[in-house]
């Protein structure tokens, strides 16, 4: 599914390019879409994330909390592998959808 490749790319952020040092514990996924229903896409998303992330962490667990500011983005911590310091992500969708209502649009 769309939601395995998309996990293929937080797994690579998360424990292949991170270092989990103090300078370097965040980082973000931009997710580009053309799901006319972004909000259902990105519910999805996290749904998958809850159930998969927590078999490549060592720590086992995902945590996942809301943007305050945008329904749309939510956040997810974990204890980094190396580090055993808090990493956080930003899941930050970016939608390219597009289809007019008036077709001389």
């Amino acid at each position: 599914s769309s939601y395995s490749y998309l996990f293929k790319g937080y797994a690579q952020l998360t424990e292949r390019y991170s270092t989990g040092t103090v300078n370097s514990a965040s980082g973000g996924l931009i997710i580009y879409t053309r799901n006319r229903k972004c909000n259902e896409m990105m519910t999805n998303w996290k749904a998958h994330l809850d159930k998969s992330a927590p078999r490549i962490h060592a720590c086992k667990s995902i945590t996942i909390t809301p943007c305050q500011k945008n329904p749309l983005v939510f956040y997810s911590q974990h204890v980094h592998t190396v580090t055993q310091l808090n990493y956080e992500v930003i899941h930050y969708p970016v939608n390219l959808y597009h289809e007019p209502v008036d077709p001389d649009l």
